[in-house]
């Protein structure tokens, strides 16, 4: 799964200031894929009775494992709550 590069850019719309993550060896063998490291993220970064409409709700884009690799796979998720 290496082809992750194991970094995750985070981007604050509100303060307008961005930082890169590196998630763990275990998240990444855990939760394959973009969908799946996606999910994770999300339950990190929220709790079950947040607004879909709040200011603070995430949503995050995530490319797939086999991105920008000889499988040329183009696959992509979007991750919030609606």
């Amino acid at each position: 799964m290496k082809g992750m590069n194991n970094k995750i850019l985070h981007v604050d719309l509100a303060s307008g200031t961005s930082w890169m993550i590196t998630p763990a060896s275990a998240d990444i063998e855990n939760y394959i894929g973009g969908r799946g490291l996606a999910v994770k993220l999300f339950t990190d970064m929220s709790n079950s009775i947040l607004d879909p409409l709040a200011p603070d709700n995430p949503l995050i884009f995530m490319n797939g494992p086999l991105t920008d690799t000889i499988m040329t796979s183009g696959r992509f998720q979007i991750i919030s709550r609606s």
